[in-house]
Parts: structure tokens; C-alpha cells; sequence
């Protein structure tokens, strides 16, 4: 927009503001990110990475870093329990599975071209804070917002930096991405709907040498029962760093946990008493829940915690902010490069918020019936269908826009099979193709563009669907499946999963959803195919229907 200092502001330089600078930045916008803290975090705090999430780094090609950062944790297998780490045989006893878990290791490749892992997030944030400052990102740390406001022309963001001078910035849109007690969210007054307090948590980590006691049998976590240390114990790098989640008894605080009594709580939660420990940090926090009621007010927009607060059972809170990110990066991008109407940022809180709260909704039933989640038994599998649970991956990857966020099986792949079918709204199916030499993901063509993907008799939709976008001034990719496109589905599977024949295509848009799909031919031919294309484009984009070419 003519006039304004910065096309877009965000506010929080987590994973979820560094994401959205990435996705602004590869749609071709240098966002300005602003931090109240003086770099990223100290504090391994969240862990666990889905599928969806990698799929994103992939795309920003930062997937094998990532892997790079969270490689100590390449082993962790399942969630052990007992009184105390040395009492236990890990090599022995019973690894609980989160029955979502099996699905994961074992099918989840049918899916995805990037599985989810664990990065522990102080791993994660230079990662992507390196990434956005090589794309043109301006990442400022030690910046506090003090104030927004917002017209219908344009936002100003009032900010104190490092040298404590104000300063006052003219901006097209601001995303709020600064946590559970977000500013943003405050200064524009939404509400957070459904806010509960469930506990209060301390997490110490520390560095100890416990390799003799946990390798060749790394867990995801460590279930410890000592009624003077009761906790979970998560690796960082499943040697010498680890992180000790401790319930504080009400009424305690983050002063009642100095670092003598955290030396004896880690001594007792692992069974040695005089362990060699070094505390790294303290971090007091609260297991929250609730939703924004609006994750849109004007030109504002909300993303991360700063829209929904997720207890931390299923590790969904950190991956649904990038994915938030996600959506509305490529409609922001849309907007300021002209080619996006005015009703196309009205999705953001449609799309998200329907999400946001089916992925809260799993997440407080993991919490409430956590024995239920580790379950393996056919009343288990029915008992979860009664409640609504439904497997990770579908909650990760299979949720559906505009329609219903899961199908009706809670457990297998037989649910992402059928959500990831080609149905609008859905992310596009992924299979291994080549193209132009190389070997590739569908999943790997979308993220810059909209992208029509035609079947082996359907070459004229790809001429019609370049110059309809043209003449919208779309960007738009269109590939058939044939010489050049070569896909490795001999049996036709992949046209099955995506719901179209040798003679139908997909359009899909530029965050991987199918928008639009035809199983067979427009009964005028070619014309009828950049017709159809143009309509379809227009509509996506909260425009009016264009003119006949």
C-alpha cells in the first residue's frame, strides 16, 4: 500500500511470527517482526513437530535443517512410567504408545513426505530466525508494542526499542502472533472465549550426564511417580540436557522453586542422590485453555496463542500456529500484490477458527481421558469413537476447510485416506512424481501459486488455465500428468485419491488445499475450461466474476 513504513508488522518472533515472516517472504513481502525479548528462547519448551509442520519447513526448504536440530531425539520411542529413572529396566518395561503414535511411525509416509519428529524449540527458533533474516526479514529483538491502531486505509504500531526510544509505524496489516497474555489481542479487546485454568506447571532444565541410564532406549517422555518429585522427564538431546516438568501444589510460585530445591527434585525424580546437576533455567508457566473469539479485527489478525491457548497433551498448540501462519500469509500476499480482493481476508478467521477449535477440542479430551489416549484394545478404539477422539494425523493433516475437520473413524488411516481425497478443502494428496528430471512430491509444486493439476487427456484445461489466470493476473502453474510430469502411481492411485479421472483436474491453492476439482471435461470444450477456471480463480479470491475473454 502506497504511504506505509512496512507492508506488514508482527508482532512475537516464536515459531509462529518467524513462520509468518518466512511465508510473507516467499510470496515476495518483507514483513518487519518485532520482540520484547532480547533473542530467541532459552527454554527447550515445545517439542513435538507434526507432519503438516514439516511439510511447511519442506516447502520453506528448511525441513533437513530441522531435522539437523532435532537429531538427538532421531531415537525417542514411546512414554515409559515408574517411581524413579534408575529404578527402572527400560529395556524391559512396556513402552506406552499413543494410539495415534503407531499410525505415525508406520503409515504416515502414505500421507506426507515429512513425518513429524521432536525439535525442542530453543533448537527450532535459530533455525527459523536464521532462515527469515536470509529472506529480508527485519527481525528486531528487545521491541515492545505499546499501542495499535487501526483505520480502514492502514494500521500504526507504536513500539519502544532496545535504546528505549518510541517509535511509531505507518503498516497495511498487523498479525498478532505474542502469546497466551497477547498485546494485541488486549489492545483490540477480543475476547477469549472459554478460558479455563487447569495448572499450574514448573519445568527445570538441567544438564546431567544420564547416558548409562537411558541409551539404546531413549522414550519420548518419563512418566515419574516419587511422591517427592511426581513429573514427566523429556530429553533435549537425550544425553546431557533434559527438561523436568514438576505440578506445583497451589498456592507456590515461581519463588518457591529457588535452584537448591530444584537440584533436590531432579536428584529424587531421577534416583540418584548425588547426581551431578547444573539447573539451565526455570520457567513457571500455567496450562491454560480458551479461543479468541474473532482471530481478525480489521486489519489485525491473531495467530498462534494469541488465538488459542491449547493444554499440552497432543502437542497441537505450536503446529496449529503455523499453520494459522500459513493460511493467511499467501491471502495477505494476495491483497498487497493487487490480484486478492476485499472478501478474501474474511477466510482467515473462518477457515482457522473452525479449525483452531476442532484441534482444541482433541486436545482437552487428551487431557481429560489421558489413560484413553495410550489404549490399545477394541473397546479403547470404541470408547475413544464415543467421545470424539480422533487419530493425531487426522487432527495434524486431515482436518477439511469449509466442511467437517474429521471424519467419522477415530483410529487408522482409513480416515486420512478418505479426508485426503481430493475433496475441497482438503490438502492436496500427496504422491511421488517426477518432474523435470527430479523426483518430488506433489506437495512439493504448491506454495507459490495456484497450480492446476490435470490428468493424462486433460492437456487443453492446462492452456485454459493459464490464460484465464492471466488475464486475471493470478499466478497460476498448471501441469498435466505425462511426458514430463511423470507420476509413480502405476495402478491410478493417485487420480483415485484426488477424485479425478485421465480427463479431470484440480486446482489447488497456494497453501496446498484443493480449492476446486472437475472428474470429467466442460461440455464446451477449452472455452468452457478458462471460463470455468476464471469463475473458480475470482471466486477463491473475493472477487467479482471477471468477463468473458
Amino acid at each position: 500500500m502506497p504511504g506505509v513504513d512496512v507492508p506488514v508488522v508482527i508482532v512475537g518472533a516464536g515459531p509462529v511470527g518467524l513462520c509468518a515472516g518466512l511465508f510473507l517472504a516467499r510470496q515476495g513481502i518483507r514483513p518487519l517482526v518485532l520482540e520484547r525479548h532480547p533473542g530467541t528462547s532459552i527454554h527447550p519448551r515445545a517439542r513435538g513437530l507434526g507432519a503438516r509442520t514439516m511439510e511447511l519447513f519442506r516447502e520453506l526448504s528448511l525441513e533437513e535443517q530441522v531435522r539437523h536440530a532435532g537429531r538427538d531425539l532421531d531415537q525417542s520411542r514411546g512414554w515409559v512410567a515408574g517411581m524413579s529413572l534408575a529404578s527402572m529396566n527400560l529395556a524391559e518395561d512396556p513402552r506406552k504408545f499413543d494410539f495415534s503414535g503407531r499410525l505415525r511411525d508406520q503409515e504416515a509416509t502414505r500421507y506426507t513426505p515429512s513425518p513429524g519428529m521432536l525439535c525442542p524449540q530453543h533448537y527450532l527458533e535459530p533455525v527459523l530466525l536464521s532462515a527469515a533474516t536470509a529472506a529480508g526479514v527485519d527481525v528486531r529483538f528487545r521491541s515492545e508494542v505499546m499501542g495499535v491502531d487501526a483505520t480502514d486505509n492502514d494500521a500504526v504500531v507504536k513500539f519502544r526499542d532496545a535504546q528505549g526510544r518510541t517509535h511509531s509505524l505507518r503498516t497495511s496489516y498487523i498479525i498478532g502472533a505474542d502469546g497466551p497474555r497477547s498485546t494485541i489481542r488486549t489492545h483490540c479487546g477480543i475476547a477469549m472465549t472459554g478460558h479455563r485454568f487447569h495448572r499450574r506447571f514448573v519445568s527445570v532444565y538441567f544438564r546431567a550426564d544420564l547416558s548409562p541410564l537411558v541409551e539404546g532406549n531413549e522414550f519420548i517422555g518419563c512418566q515419574l511417580r516419587s511422591p517427592a518429585a511426581e513429573g514427566a522427564l523429556y530429553g533435549v538431546d537425550n544425553r546431557h540436557l533434559w527438561l523436568f516438568m514438576k505440578p506445583v501444589r497451589p498456592g507456590e510460585s515461581r519463588a518457591d522453586y529457588p535452584d537448591g530445591r530444584c537440584y533436590d527434585l531432579v536428584r529424587t525424580a531421577i534416583g540418584l542422590p548425588i547426581l551431578d546437576v547444573e539447573i539451565l533455567s526455570v520457567l513457571e508457566w500455567n496450562l491454560t485453555s480458551g479461543i479468541a473469539a474473532e482471530f481478525r479485527r480489521g486489519r489485525i489478525f491473531l495467530a498462534g496463542d494469541a488465538a488459542h491457548i491449547m493444554p499440552i497433551s497432543g502437542g497441537f498448540g505450536a503446529n496449529t500456529g503455523i499453520q494459522d501462519a500459513h493460511n493467511l500469509a499467501w491471502k495477505l500476499a494476495a491483497v498487497l500484490r493487487g490480484f486478492g480482493g476485499p472478501g478474501l481476508l474474511s477466510t482467515y478467521h473462518a477457515e482457522r477458527h473452525q479449525v483452531a477449535s476442532f484441534t482444541l477440542r482433541q486436545a482437552l479430551l487428551r487431557t481429560s481421558y489421558s489413560p484413553l489416549r495410550w489404549a490399545t484394545s477394541e473397546s479403547a478404539e470404541q470408547r475413544r469413537a464415543d467421545v470424539g477422539m480422533v487419530n493425531s494425523l487426522i487432527v495434524d493433516v486431515g482436518y477439511r476447510y469449509g466442511g467437517e475437520s474429521a471424519g467419522p473413524q477415530p483410529d487408522s488411516g482409513l480416515a486420512c485416506q478418505r479426508l485426503l481425497s481430493g475433496l475441497p478443502g482438503t490438502r492436496a494428496p500427496h504422491c511421488w512424481v517426477t518432474h523435470e528430471g527430479r523426483r518430488k512430491s506433489t506437495l512439493d509444486l504448491f506454495g507459490r501459486c495456484f497450480v492446476l493439476l490435470a490428468g493424462p487427456s486433460a492437456s487443453h484445461w492446462c492452456s485454459a488455465a493459464r490464460a484465464a489466470a492471466h488475464a486475471l493476473g493470478v499466478p497460476l502453474s498448471a501441469y498435466c500428468v505425462g511426458p514430463g510430469m511423470e507420476v509413480h502411481d502405476p495402478g491410478g492411485e493417485w487420480q483415485a485419491a484426488a477424485g479425478v479421472g485421465r480427463d479431470g483436474v484440480i486446482v489447488v491453492r497456494p497453501d496446498g488445499f484443493i480449492l476446486w476439482r472437475a472428474p470429467t471435461p466442460p461440455a464446451a470444450g477449452q472455452d468452457g475450461a478458462g471460463e470455468r477456471i476464471r469463475d473458480v480463480l475470482a471466486h477463491a479470491l473475493g472477487r467479482p466474476a471477471s468477463p468473458v475473454l
